[in-house]
């Protein structure tokens, strides 16, 4: 079954984590120019680092280049994702 989407983003029925809830909240006011790798974001946010990797309904404000995932603005994750030519 495919899934179901939202102009054009996934949806899903299941309401957000309270990690979700935050992270979605702390990366939608990020600086435009700053992007965090998961133990800076769980240092600024205070959410377990397993639990962020776990958050698979924020795909638009996280990139993996190479070994590493980097989270951000969904500004800054597209002009790393064009940086890296990803």
């Amino acid at each position: 079954m495919s899934k179901l989407k939202l102009n054009g983003k996934p949806f899903n029925l299941k309401p957000a984590s309270p990690t979700e809830t935050k992270l979605l909240h702390f990366l939608s006011r990020a600086p435009v120019d700053e992007i965090y790798t998961i133990p800076e974001l769980s240092k600024k946010t205070g959410c377990a680092r397993c639990s962020i990797e776990r958050c698979e309904a924020l795909a638009e404000f996280t990139t993996l280049l190479g070994p590493r995932r980097y989270w951000g603005n969904p500004k800054a994750i597209a002009e790393l994702r064009r940086q890296a030519g990803a």
